[in-house]
Protein backbone atom coordinates (compact mmCIF):
# COMPACT_ATOMS: atom_id res chain seq x y z
CA UNK A 1 0.00 0.00 0.00
CA UNK A 2 1.25 3.32 -1.20
CA UNK A 3 2.06 6.12 1.18
CA UNK A 4 -0.44 8.78 1.76
CA UNK A 5 0.08 12.24 0.60
CA UNK A 6 -1.61 15.46 0.59
CA UNK A 7 -0.68 18.25 -2.01
CA UNK A 8 -1.51 22.02 -1.66
CA UNK A 9 -4.08 23.00 -4.77
CA UNK A 10 -6.21 25.85 -3.36
CA UNK A 11 -6.49 28.15 -0.49
CA UNK A 12 -8.93 30.38 1.51
CA UNK A 13 -11.31 31.05 4.49
CA UNK A 14 -13.46 28.96 6.09
CA UNK A 15 -16.14 28.48 9.33
CA UNK A 16 -13.54 25.86 11.26
CA UNK A 17 -15.23 23.03 13.53
CA UNK A 18 -11.71 23.10 15.30
CA UNK A 19 -11.79 26.75 16.19
CA UNK A 20 -15.28 27.67 16.29
CA UNK A 21 -13.72 30.55 13.94
CA UNK A 22 -13.07 31.75 10.78
CA UNK A 23 -9.77 30.36 9.74
CA UNK A 24 -7.38 30.08 6.66
CA UNK A 25 -7.87 26.45 4.78
CA UNK A 26 -5.57 24.73 2.20
CA UNK A 27 -7.22 22.57 0.02
CA UNK A 28 -5.34 19.33 -0.49
CA UNK A 29 -5.36 16.33 -2.85
CA UNK A 30 -5.03 13.15 -1.38
CA UNK A 31 -2.01 11.43 -3.41
CA UNK A 32 -1.67 7.60 -2.92
CA UNK A 33 1.86 6.70 -5.32
CA UNK A 34 0.95 8.51 -8.28
CA UNK A 35 -2.89 8.51 -7.99
CA UNK A 36 -5.05 11.59 -6.57
CA UNK A 37 -7.64 9.30 -4.60
CA UNK A 38 -9.34 12.40 -2.81
CA UNK A 39 -9.33 15.99 -1.39
CA UNK A 40 -9.19 16.93 2.21
CA UNK A 41 -9.25 20.47 3.65
CA UNK A 42 -6.64 21.26 6.45
CA UNK A 43 -7.31 24.45 8.73
CA UNK A 44 -3.63 26.38 8.42
CA UNK A 45 -4.29 26.80 12.62
CA UNK A 46 -5.58 24.12 14.14
CA UNK A 47 -3.96 21.77 11.35
CA UNK A 48 -7.42 19.49 11.72
CA UNK A 49 -7.97 18.13 8.37
CA UNK A 50 -12.10 17.76 7.27
CA UNK A 51 -14.11 16.51 4.41
CA UNK A 52 -14.68 18.92 1.43
CA UNK A 53 -18.01 19.61 2.73
CA UNK A 54 -17.55 21.78 5.32
CA UNK A 55 -16.64 24.34 2.83
CA UNK A 56 -20.64 24.30 2.51
CA UNK A 57 -21.13 26.40 5.85
CA UNK A 58 -20.84 29.84 5.46
CA UNK A 59 -18.05 31.58 7.06
CA UNK A 60 -19.48 33.88 9.83
CA UNK A 61 -18.48 37.44 7.80
CA UNK A 62 -20.56 35.78 5.15
CA UNK A 63 -23.89 34.88 7.44
CA UNK A 64 -23.22 38.48 9.38
CA UNK A 65 -23.51 39.64 5.88
CA UNK A 66 -26.85 37.67 5.29
CA UNK A 67 -28.54 37.73 8.72
CA UNK A 68 -27.63 41.73 8.52
CA UNK A 69 -29.15 42.16 4.85
CA UNK A 70 -32.55 40.22 6.07
CA UNK A 71 -33.02 42.75 8.77
CA UNK A 72 -32.86 45.25 6.27
CA UNK A 73 -34.89 43.55 3.62
CA UNK A 74 -37.92 42.35 6.37
CA UNK A 75 -37.73 46.29 7.62
CA UNK A 76 -38.48 47.45 4.11
CA UNK A 77 -40.82 44.96 3.10
CA UNK A 78 -42.86 46.19 5.97
CA UNK A 79 -42.36 49.92 5.70
CA UNK A 80 -43.60 49.60 1.53
CA UNK A 81 -46.54 47.12 3.26
CA UNK A 82 -47.52 50.56 4.94
CA UNK A 83 -47.17 53.56 2.77
CA UNK A 84 -47.04 56.86 4.42
CA UNK A 85 -46.72 55.67 8.18
CA UNK A 86 -44.03 57.83 9.69
CA UNK A 87 -44.06 56.25 13.06
CA UNK A 88 -43.14 52.95 11.20
CA UNK A 89 -40.63 54.18 8.89
CA UNK A 90 -39.10 55.47 12.58
CA UNK A 91 -39.79 52.42 14.23
CA UNK A 92 -37.98 50.64 11.37
CA UNK A 93 -34.43 52.88 11.19
CA UNK A 94 -33.93 52.16 14.90
CA UNK A 95 -34.36 48.28 14.67
CA UNK A 96 -32.45 48.08 11.75
CA UNK A 97 -29.73 50.72 13.40
CA UNK A 98 -29.92 48.53 16.62
CA UNK A 99 -30.04 45.34 15.30
CA UNK A 100 -27.29 45.49 12.64
CA UNK A 101 -25.34 48.41 14.99
CA UNK A 102 -24.53 50.60 11.59
CA UNK A 103 -25.59 53.86 10.61
CA UNK A 104 -28.74 52.71 8.43
CA UNK A 105 -30.01 56.51 7.48
CA UNK A 106 -34.01 57.37 6.03
CA UNK A 107 -31.96 57.08 2.19
CA UNK A 108 -30.95 53.21 2.61
CA UNK A 109 -34.57 52.46 4.00
CA UNK A 110 -35.81 54.51 0.75
CA UNK A 111 -33.82 52.14 -1.23
CA UNK A 112 -34.02 49.31 0.06
CA UNK A 113 -38.03 49.63 -0.07
CA UNK A 114 -37.61 50.49 -4.22
CA UNK A 115 -35.51 47.33 -4.05
CA UNK A 116 -37.89 44.84 -1.58
CA UNK A 117 -40.34 45.18 -4.55
CA UNK A 118 -38.04 42.66 -7.14
CA UNK A 119 -36.79 41.17 -4.10
CA UNK A 120 -37.04 37.39 -3.59
CA UNK A 121 -36.39 37.08 0.44
CA UNK A 122 -37.39 33.25 0.11
CA UNK A 123 -33.87 32.64 -1.03
CA UNK A 124 -32.21 34.40 1.80
CA UNK A 125 -34.55 32.93 4.63
CA UNK A 126 -33.87 29.37 3.58
CA UNK A 127 -30.36 30.21 4.10
CA UNK A 128 -30.88 31.38 7.53
CA UNK A 129 -32.50 28.60 8.16
CA UNK A 130 -30.12 26.26 7.73
CA UNK A 131 -27.35 28.25 9.36
CA UNK A 132 -28.87 30.32 12.43
CA UNK A 133 -29.67 29.43 15.74
CA UNK A 134 -33.67 29.04 17.39
CA UNK A 135 -32.38 32.39 19.27
CA UNK A 136 -31.64 34.47 16.17
CA UNK A 137 -34.75 33.21 14.28
CA UNK A 138 -37.24 34.05 17.42
CA UNK A 139 -34.88 37.15 17.37
CA UNK A 140 -35.69 37.89 13.84
CA UNK A 141 -39.63 37.23 13.90
CA UNK A 142 -40.12 39.34 17.48
CA UNK A 143 -37.96 42.42 14.91
CA UNK A 144 -40.65 41.98 11.71
CA UNK A 145 -43.63 41.83 14.93
CA UNK A 146 -41.96 45.40 16.64
CA UNK A 147 -41.44 47.26 13.39
CA UNK A 148 -44.89 45.89 12.00
CA UNK A 149 -46.81 47.13 15.66
CA UNK A 150 -45.45 50.32 15.29
CA UNK A 151 -47.64 53.24 14.37
CA UNK A 152 -50.66 51.51 13.79
CA UNK A 153 -52.70 47.71 14.38
CA UNK A 154 -50.75 44.54 12.71
CA UNK A 155 -52.64 44.28 9.42
CA UNK A 156 -53.77 40.99 8.22
CA UNK A 157 -50.84 41.01 5.28
CA UNK A 158 -48.14 42.10 8.01
CA UNK A 159 -49.37 38.73 10.41
CA UNK A 160 -48.82 36.48 7.27
CA UNK A 161 -45.60 37.87 6.49
CA UNK A 162 -44.22 37.57 9.80
CA UNK A 163 -46.27 33.63 9.37
CA UNK A 164 -44.16 33.06 6.18
CA UNK A 165 -40.74 34.51 7.69
CA UNK A 166 -41.35 32.20 10.90
CA UNK A 167 -42.10 29.59 9.63
CA UNK A 168 -39.36 29.97 6.44
CA UNK A 169 -36.99 30.03 9.13
CA UNK A 170 -38.46 26.90 10.68
CA UNK A 171 -39.89 27.88 13.55
CA UNK A 172 -42.34 26.18 15.19
CA UNK A 173 -45.94 27.45 13.55
CA UNK A 174 -47.25 28.23 17.62
CA UNK A 175 -44.00 30.24 18.61
CA UNK A 176 -44.51 32.70 15.22
CA UNK A 177 -48.40 32.88 16.64
CA UNK A 178 -47.62 33.83 19.59
CA UNK A 179 -45.21 36.50 18.57
CA UNK A 180 -48.00 38.10 16.24
CA UNK A 181 -50.75 37.84 19.23
CA UNK A 182 -48.26 39.27 21.48
CA UNK A 183 -47.85 42.44 18.78
CA UNK A 184 -51.32 42.70 18.11
CA UNK A 185 -52.12 42.69 21.70
CA UNK A 186 -49.69 45.01 22.31
CA UNK A 187 -51.16 47.87 20.27
CA UNK A 188 -49.20 50.49 17.97
CA UNK A 189 -45.93 51.14 19.75
CA UNK A 190 -44.75 54.63 20.69
CA UNK A 191 -42.99 56.15 18.47
CA UNK A 192 -41.45 59.16 19.29
CA UNK A 193 -38.49 60.48 17.47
Amino acid sequence: MAKVKYKKVGSGIFFSPALEADSPYELLDVVEGRTVVGKKVRCVQSKELYEVDVLAKPTNTQLIDQISAAFREIGAWLVANAPNNPPRQRAALRAIRRTIKENYLADDLDRDVAWIATADLGQRIAFLRDNMTDAGRDQMVKFAAEIASSGSQVSETDAEFIERLGTGLGMPREAVYDIVVSAIQKGPASNAA
